[in-house]
């Protein structure tokens, strides 16, 4: 098993995905590949581009759960973190911030493809 402590079902639930040695180094994947909680990030589908709910915790605060996304276009560009407004970035809870963080993602590909907002920096 990937990580001890996690329940059966959660460990049941992150095997089911299909994890090549490539998604193994790919950024998005963060759960992969670093020590903390798999359950942190989730993604979906929306309008052709993947959006991946990147959520960190900062224990010791009322609202532990600091919400953000990565976006991958069609093409395989992805986006850096976004993070929520700052007055809606920290949740208390982290099914919450994971929905917030899936939200934002879809809303922010809506606007680039419906508005022509920018998704990715360009290079200088």
């Amino acid at each position: 098993m990937l990580y001890p402590e996690v329940s059966k079902a959660c460990a049941d639930l992150l095997l089911s995905f299909p994890v090549t040695p490539a998604r193994l180094f790919d950024p998005v994947a963060r759960a992969f590949n670093k020590e903390e909680d798999p359950m942190s990030t989730l993604q979906c589908v929306h309008r052709n581009h993947t959006v991946v709910a990147d959520v960190f915790e900062h224990p010791g605060i009322p609202t532990p759960w600091a919400a953000g996304c990565h976006i991958i276009a069609p093409d395989g560009q992805t986006t850096r973190r976004i993070a929520l407004p700052v007055r809606y970035s920290f949740l208390a809870e982290l099914g919450k911030a994971q929905q917030a963080s899936l939200a934002h993602g879809k809303w922010l590909v809506d606007q680039s493809l419906d508005q022509g907002r920018e998704l990715f920096e360009k290079s200088a």
